[in-house]
Protein backbone atom coordinates (compact mmCIF):
# COMPACT_ATOMS: atom_id res chain seq x y z
CA UNK A 1 0.00 0.00 0.00
CA UNK A 2 1.63 3.02 -1.26
CA UNK A 3 1.05 6.33 -0.05
CA UNK A 4 0.26 9.37 -1.47
CA UNK A 5 3.06 11.99 -2.42
CA UNK A 6 1.50 14.66 -0.70
CA UNK A 7 1.01 12.36 2.29
CA UNK A 8 4.79 11.28 2.43
CA UNK A 9 5.50 15.06 2.26
CA UNK A 10 3.56 15.66 5.31
CA UNK A 11 5.23 12.43 7.21
CA UNK A 12 8.85 14.33 6.35
CA UNK A 13 7.84 17.49 7.31
CA UNK A 14 6.48 16.74 10.73
CA UNK A 15 9.60 14.56 11.32
CA UNK A 16 11.94 17.60 10.56
CA UNK A 17 9.71 19.71 12.83
CA UNK A 18 9.96 17.16 15.85
CA UNK A 19 13.34 16.60 15.08
CA UNK A 20 14.36 20.04 15.27
CA UNK A 21 11.98 20.89 18.40
CA UNK A 22 13.71 17.83 20.11
CA UNK A 23 17.30 19.33 19.01
CA UNK A 24 16.00 22.78 20.66
CA UNK A 25 15.11 21.51 23.77
CA UNK A 26 18.55 19.23 23.80
CA UNK A 27 20.39 22.45 23.44
CA UNK A 28 18.25 24.71 25.84
CA UNK A 29 18.85 21.73 28.39
CA UNK A 30 22.52 21.42 27.92
CA UNK A 31 22.71 25.58 28.13
CA UNK A 32 20.83 25.43 31.56
CA UNK A 33 22.61 22.86 33.01
CA UNK A 34 26.28 24.43 31.62
CA UNK A 35 24.33 27.51 33.22
CA UNK A 36 23.93 25.94 36.95
CA UNK A 37 27.06 24.50 36.68
CA UNK A 38 28.94 27.67 35.63
CA UNK A 39 26.73 29.38 38.91
CA UNK A 40 28.08 26.19 41.12
CA UNK A 41 31.68 27.02 40.50
CA UNK A 42 31.44 30.50 40.92
CA UNK A 43 29.81 29.78 44.23
CA UNK A 44 33.25 27.44 44.72
CA UNK A 45 30.53 24.56 45.06
CA UNK A 46 32.83 22.61 42.91
CA UNK A 47 30.80 18.86 43.82
CA UNK A 48 27.07 20.56 42.26
CA UNK A 49 29.04 22.20 39.14
CA UNK A 50 30.51 19.02 38.20
CA UNK A 51 27.11 16.96 38.50
CA UNK A 52 26.07 19.90 36.10
CA UNK A 53 28.25 19.71 33.64
CA UNK A 54 27.85 16.08 33.77
CA UNK A 55 24.52 16.21 32.65
CA UNK A 56 24.80 18.38 29.81
CA UNK A 57 27.67 16.25 28.46
CA UNK A 58 25.04 13.41 28.68
CA UNK A 59 23.30 15.29 26.80
CA UNK A 60 25.57 16.78 24.30
CA UNK A 61 28.63 15.03 24.72
CA UNK A 62 30.44 17.57 22.26
CA UNK A 63 28.96 20.43 24.15
CA UNK A 64 33.27 22.00 24.22
CA UNK A 65 32.29 24.88 27.02
CA UNK A 66 30.48 21.82 29.40
CA UNK A 67 33.82 19.73 28.58
CA UNK A 68 36.50 22.46 29.46
CA UNK A 69 34.29 23.19 32.53
CA UNK A 70 34.31 20.25 33.84
CA UNK A 71 37.85 19.63 33.60
CA UNK A 72 38.76 23.07 35.34
CA UNK A 73 35.75 21.71 38.06
CA UNK A 74 37.96 18.62 38.59
CA UNK A 75 41.53 20.43 39.00
CA UNK A 76 39.49 22.67 41.68
CA UNK A 77 38.48 19.04 43.50
CA UNK A 78 42.05 17.96 42.93
CA UNK A 79 41.16 15.38 40.83
CA UNK A 80 44.66 16.04 38.53
CA UNK A 81 43.78 13.02 36.42
CA UNK A 82 40.10 13.44 35.61
CA UNK A 83 41.22 16.68 34.84
CA UNK A 84 43.82 16.29 32.43
CA UNK A 85 41.45 13.54 30.71
CA UNK A 86 38.62 15.68 30.39
CA UNK A 87 40.84 18.71 28.87
CA UNK A 88 42.34 16.29 26.20
CA UNK A 89 38.85 15.75 25.35
CA UNK A 90 37.92 19.16 25.44
CA UNK A 91 41.27 19.90 23.23
CA UNK A 92 39.74 16.87 20.72
CA UNK A 93 36.52 18.85 20.44
CA UNK A 94 37.34 22.65 19.96
CA UNK A 95 38.18 23.36 16.64
CA UNK A 96 37.78 27.30 16.46
CA UNK A 97 39.04 29.15 19.41
CA UNK A 98 42.35 28.32 19.70
CA UNK A 99 42.67 30.52 23.01
CA UNK A 100 40.72 27.92 24.55
CA UNK A 101 43.11 25.39 23.27
CA UNK A 102 46.08 26.88 24.19
CA UNK A 103 44.35 27.73 28.29
CA UNK A 104 43.32 24.29 28.19
CA UNK A 105 46.82 23.00 27.35
CA UNK A 106 47.84 25.71 30.33
CA UNK A 107 45.63 24.01 32.92
CA UNK A 108 47.07 20.78 31.96
CA UNK A 109 50.71 22.13 32.70
CA UNK A 110 49.24 22.71 36.34
CA UNK A 111 47.84 19.73 37.04
CA UNK A 112 51.04 18.02 35.71
CA UNK A 113 52.44 20.02 37.91
CA UNK A 114 50.35 19.30 40.87
CA UNK A 115 51.31 15.64 40.52
CA UNK A 116 55.02 16.78 40.33
CA UNK A 117 55.25 15.31 36.59
CA UNK A 118 57.60 18.29 35.65
CA UNK A 119 59.07 17.29 32.44
CA UNK A 120 55.46 16.64 30.79
CA UNK A 121 53.81 19.91 32.72
CA UNK A 122 56.70 21.88 31.13
CA UNK A 123 55.77 20.49 27.85
CA UNK A 124 52.43 21.16 28.39
CA UNK A 125 53.46 24.76 28.84
CA UNK A 126 55.12 25.14 25.95
CA UNK A 127 52.33 23.87 23.90
CA UNK A 128 50.40 26.66 25.53
CA UNK A 129 52.63 29.23 24.28
CA UNK A 130 52.97 27.76 21.05
CA UNK A 131 49.10 28.37 20.43
CA UNK A 132 49.45 31.64 22.25
CA UNK A 133 52.69 33.44 22.72
CA UNK A 134 51.24 36.30 24.85
CA UNK A 135 50.13 34.03 27.52
CA UNK A 136 52.49 35.45 30.44
CA UNK A 137 50.67 32.99 33.21
CA UNK A 138 51.97 30.38 31.07
CA UNK A 139 54.97 31.91 30.19
CA UNK A 140 55.97 32.40 33.82
CA UNK A 141 54.33 28.73 34.76
CA UNK A 142 57.27 27.52 32.79
CA UNK A 143 60.14 29.41 33.91
CA UNK A 144 59.39 28.05 37.31
CA UNK A 145 58.90 24.08 36.30
CA UNK A 146 62.29 24.88 34.78
CA UNK A 147 63.77 26.40 37.17
CA UNK A 148 62.65 23.61 39.97
CA UNK A 149 63.61 20.82 36.87
CA UNK A 150 66.94 22.40 36.94
CA UNK A 151 66.82 22.72 40.91
CA UNK A 152 66.08 18.75 41.33
CA UNK A 153 68.98 17.31 38.62
CA UNK A 154 71.42 19.77 40.77
CA UNK A 155 70.34 18.30 43.60
CA UNK A 156 70.81 14.52 42.10
CA UNK A 157 74.52 15.70 40.96
CA UNK A 158 74.92 16.53 44.47
CA UNK A 159 73.56 13.36 45.83
CA UNK A 160 75.68 11.39 43.20
CA UNK A 161 78.78 13.45 44.11
CA UNK A 162 78.43 12.84 48.14
CA UNK A 163 77.89 8.94 46.91
CA UNK A 164 81.40 8.48 45.31
CA UNK A 165 82.82 10.95 48.30
CA UNK A 166 81.27 8.00 50.75
CA UNK A 167 82.32 5.35 48.25
CA UNK A 168 85.76 6.87 48.84
CA UNK A 169 85.89 7.55 52.47
CA UNK A 170 84.84 3.90 52.80
CA UNK A 171 87.78 2.31 50.78
CA UNK A 172 91.34 3.32 52.78
CA UNK A 173 94.07 4.72 50.45
CA UNK A 174 96.92 3.55 50.31
CA UNK A 175 98.61 6.12 52.05
CA UNK A 176 96.12 5.31 54.53
CA UNK A 177 97.25 1.70 55.12
CA UNK A 178 99.47 0.74 57.60
CA UNK A 179 103.12 0.04 56.76
CA UNK A 180 104.55 -3.53 56.65
CA UNK A 181 108.56 -4.03 57.24
CA UNK A 182 109.22 -7.25 55.78
CA UNK A 183 112.47 -8.45 57.70
CA UNK A 184 114.61 -11.08 55.90
CA UNK A 185 115.85 -13.81 57.66
CA UNK A 186 119.33 -13.55 58.56
CA UNK A 187 120.95 -16.49 57.44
Amino acid sequence: CALPIKMKIKIVILLISLLSTYSLTAQKAVRKNIKQGNRSYNEQKYEQASQKYEEAIKINPNAPEANYNLGNTYYRQKEWDKSIEQQQHYQLLEKDNGQQVAASWHNIGNALLQKKELKQSMEAYKMALRINPEDDEARYNLAVVQKMINDEEQEQDQEQDQQKDQQQDDQPDSADQPQTHNKKAED
